[in-house]
């Protein structure tokens, strides 16, 4: 029964001009960006925002910097809290994906295209306290917060 009213509709579609395959084959994405008056900042840090998210995005730097100098190198990036290393990829360690915003990764939210899961190096920007898309308090936001 359910067959017999999809290819109804389908026929109807057809005979009132609708292009069906269109309507498979292009699918709409939609790609989110930071607004490009927002610039990407990751120097003056201490001078601008609070410490402590200051001393977190340079950790993340120091991390993914690590982590790429690893990769260059043919290992992978341990990520023991202690003391990080490279060391012979094996196991969970195959795929370090330094940049990734997912799976342990380094990076930040990429502002070209916010829903992508792979990243870039940590920034953060400088919100207007009075842009109504942006109410927060502080003036500091940071990549790992949009």
């Amino acid at each position: 029964m359910r067959l017999v009213i999809i290819l109804l509709v389908i026929v109807l579609l057809l005979l009132y001009g609708v292009n069906v395959s269109e309507h498979f084959n292009n699918p709409v994405v939609t790609i989110r960006q930071l607004p490009k008056k927002y610039k990407i900042r990751r120097d003056n840090c201490f001078e601008l925002c609070d410490e402590k998210s200051c001393l977190k995005m340079l950790d993340m730097q120091k991390k993914l910097d690590k982590c790429r100098e690893c990769k260059r190198t043919g290992k992978c990036y341990n990520k023991n809290i202690i003391t990080p290393t490279c060391d012979i990829c094996f196991g969970e360690h195959d795929e370090t994906k330094c940049l990734s915003t997912m799976d342990g990764g380094f990076g930040c939210t990429n502002p070209d295209n916010l829903v992508d899961f792979k990243g870039v190096d940590p920034y953060y920007i400088l919100v207007d306290a009075n842009d109504v898309n942006y109410a927060y308090t502080k003036k500091c936001k940071f990549c790992w917060n949009l």
